[in-house]
Formats: structure tokens, sequence, C-alpha cells
């Protein structure tokens, strides 16, 4: 595994601290593998975890950023993507029509 990075290096080539990075880990957003003492991670981690990085800076919520991390882990194909994308409505109308049923009872 010559191309894995530890937690430090990985840390460093991405701009985020190494004690941010061990949460993802931890949450299973990211798989690094431990070899010995340190954390190594994969260029398919790096990549994941750059996108990752950069939902939480844009504002998206935690939930949003795990459940596209478990898509690419699977390597979801867009039909999937879309058929996710198209269950959002319906669950915000149930969403909203609970929170109304609530509000009024």
């Amino acid at each position: 595994m010559t191309d894995a990075l530890t937690i430090q290096k990985t840390g460093k080539s991405l701009g985020a601290a190494p004690r941010s990075l061990r949460p993802c880990g931890q949450k299973g957003l990211l798989f690094p593998v431990r070899d010995g003492r340190p954390l190594l991670f994969t260029p398919h981690d790096r990549a994941r975890l750059a996108l990752i990085l950069r939902g939480g800076c844009l504002g998206f919520a935690p939930a949003d950023i795990r459940r596209s991390a478990v898509m690419t882990h699977r390597r979801a194909g867009p039909d999937d993507a879309i058929a996710e994308l198209n269950d959002r409505p319906v669950q915000a109308d149930r969403g909203l029509a609970s929170c109304r049923r609530d509000a009024a009872g």
C-alpha cells in the first residue's frame, strides 16, 4: 500500500487538521486502514474526504454528507442518485403534513 498516506500527511495535503479527519472514520464516512498504529488513507479515501470537507464548508447537513458518502462507497450509479432526489419532495411533503397535524392537534 505504497500510495496510502498517514493521517498527518493526508490532513496537510487537504489543508485540514488531523484531529478533524478522525471523526469521519468514526462516523462511517471513511474506511481508512490501520497498519500497526497509524491510520492510512488510500487515494479513494482522500478523494472522498475532500468531498466530505467541501460539503461541510458549503453548509450541507451531516446527514446529507453521510448519505452521499455511502452512495459513493457503494459506487451507486446515476439512477440511484436520481431516485434519491426524486424521493426528497415526497419526504418533505410527509414531514410538512406531520408538522401541520402536530400544530393543529
